[in-house]
């Protein structure tokens, strides 16, 4: 950034700024993340650089997202898939579509969810971009599971899961565990339990091990499980609440 910024060099320093940003997100330094992205957004404005100016408007909705800010990061990623239409940009409209799919989907508004996730799925499926679409599946996976559409879900999160292992994408190979085990109660609940209790012996990190047993805790009403969810979610959270 230093050198950009001795040389002048607009589009350098915009690049370097995107790079800062992503890098203090990572770290979870959100506050400077804005900064640099903030700084990134006014120099593609004036450069008319509207594939980096699209990417930095996906980027500060993500931040927006993680606060709960729900109506900024929905607005942020339209105007995201409003650039990237406009420049051709198929991959980044898919991504856009795959986050507001999300969002939509947790803020109960499931018609509009199903409609981008739909869209989503089948820009990434034409791209051959396989990390995204498996992440866009098991979002369908478990927004099927909400509307209680347990074929379509089983379909969903079979494909997501056979994506995800393919390409090693741990994350969504997780995810789509918990959703066969939460598919499988709709016929056999003690199937299910057992399924997740034998992820909890494979996954022994906290964030997982308290998505579990929350889990565990909605099938099998143990108090036990309840407890042991809240102190791990406490554990990772800095925030009072209540299941």
């Amino acid at each position: 950034l230093a050198i950009a910024e001795d040389l002048h060099d607009k589009k350098r320093m915009g690049m370097a700024m995107l790079n800062l940003g992503v890098a203090y997100r990572n770290l979870g330094d959100d506050q400077k993340a804005e900064e640099f992205y903030r700084r990134k957004l006014e120099i593609s404005q004036e450069l008319g650089d509207k594939r980096g100016l699209g990417i930095v408007i996906g980027n500060i909705g993500a931040l927006h997202l993680s606060r709960g800010e729900y109506g900024q990061a929905i607005d942020c990623y339209s105007r995201r898939i409003e650039i990237a239409e406009e420049i051709g940009d198929r991959r980044g409209v898919g991504t856009a579509l795959g986050n507001l799919a999300a969002i939509f989907k947790d803020l109960g508004q499931y018609d509009r969810a199903l409609e981008a996730s739909n869209q989503a799925v089948q820009i990434m499926r034409t791209l051959g971009v396989k990390y995204y679409l498996c992440t866009f599946l098991d979002t369908q996976a478990g927004l099927f599971l909400r509307l209680g559409r347990i074929a379509e879900a089983r379909d969903r999160n079979r494909e997501a899961l056979v994506i995800a292992e393919e390409i090693k994408n741990g994350e969504i190979v997780f995810k789509s565990r918990v959703n066969q085990a939460k598919i499988a109660a709709h016929d056999d609940r003690s199937a299910a339990i057992k399924a997740l209790e034998a992820l909890a012996g494979t996954y022994p990190d906290d964030e997982n091990q308290a998505i579990l047993y929350y889990e565990l805790f909605k099938l099998t009403g143990d108090p036990r499980h309840k407890d042991r969810s809240v102190e791990l979610y406490r554990k990772l959270l800095p925030i009072q609440f209540e299941i």
